[in-house]
């Protein structure tokens, strides 16, 4: 906590600074009583307990690829970057513009001054997936240390979930939580910091994210904590539920034709995303607006596994559901 310091601007009477503040409770009893005053606070979560109306909460997204370039460039101050703009990308990307990350590829470059970044960036990407990012490390694992049993399962196998977004309802198949459960337990890493889902409103609708870095702590936390076969479960539920949910969008979207699979069974706990029949439509219009929400549904199933690591677990995960469902009954 740094202590408040007069200040002239804007008419306020003193400006002060809370730093990593995790509870509302830590700050509100040190907050100063005159109106007049400019309190800021900072945290890795929301602040759900201070007075509406007395604060503005602002989330502070992920640094874009550009400003992230610009932050390297800044940090690493070399020739490399603007030498090999592909590779410069790639770290930027790989940090996922969390400047915590940036700075430890920064120092790595700067380490390493005669390494190309080409090379420098396996042995980063080597450095994250071990170690994780310095310096907030251990505040994750402080946050997770403190979370209900279904709220740090479902944190532990978010990194397995394919692509980089996920929503409720997949959430809600991979973890095999009850809906309302999963959404206590996503309400709970929200509050704990390890996501957030204040930038909800910037991302297509329902659709939510853990950062690269994160994941990754996410990752080893799994590594070390899953029990045996847990994580190819989850896998392969949610594989079942996203062929469920791709069997009634590619109906909609392209018609009836042959087909030598029926539609799956429901998996246990997970709701089926609610989609409209284009047949049932009473009019043209409302055909075709159902028929292209069925086919935007059904590019998002598939374009979770566009990524060739998790394409490869996904087809591992999709034997075991094809043999499943050609067994006699």
């Amino acid at each position: 906590m740094a202590e408040p310091f007069p200040s002239a601007g804007h008419g306020a009477e003193r400006v002060g600074w809370f730093g990593d503040a995790r509870y509302a409770s830590e700050v509100v009893p040190l907050l100063p009583a005159s109106g007049g005053s400019v309190v800021i606070v900072t945290s890795h979560g929301p602040l759900h307990d201070l007075e509406a109306g007395a604060a503005v909460d602002l989330a502070l997204p992920p640094l874009e690829e550009r400003a992230a370039t610009e932050l390297l460039e800044l940090i690493v101050r070399d020739h490399r970057p603007a030498a090999d703009p592909q590779s410069a990308r790639a770290v930027v990307r790989l940090c996922d513009g969390l400047p915590a990350a940036l700075h430890v590829a920064g120092r790595w470059v700067r380490t390493h001054r005669l390494r190309p970044l080409s090379r420098i960036l396996a042995d980063l990407q080597a450095e994250l997936d071990e170690q994780g990012v310095s310096g907030v490390e251990h505040i994750w694992d402080t946050a997770y240390a403190g979370l209900s049993r279904p709220a740090a399962l479902l944190y532990r196998l978010l990194p397995h979930h394919p692509g980089e977004t996920f929503t409720l309802h997949s959430a809600t198949a991979l973890s095999g939580l009850a809906p309302e459960a999963c959404q206590d337990a996503l309400e709970e890493l929200d509050r704990a910091g390890l996501l957030d889902l204040r930038l909800l409103s910037l991302t297509e609708v329902g659709r939510m994210r853990v950062p690269g870095p994160q994941r990754g702590h996410a990752l080893r936390r799994s590594r070390r904590e899953a029990q045996d076969g847990q994580v190819g479960e989850a896998q392969a539920r949610l594989l079942r539920w996203l062929v469920r949910q791709a069997q009634p969008a590619d109906r909609f979207a392209a018609g009836r034709r042959l087909t030598v699979v029926g539609l799956l069974d429901p998996v246990p706990g997970a709701p089926d995303v609610p989609l409209e029949d284009p047949a049932a439509a009473v009019d043209d219009a409302s055909r075709a607006e159902r028929a292209e929400r069925a086919a935007q549904h059904l590019v998002d199933c598939l374009r979770r596994h566009e990524r060739p690591d998790e394409l490869k677990r996904a087809k591992l995960a999709f034997v075991s559901v094809a043999q499943e469902c050609c067994r006699p009954r």
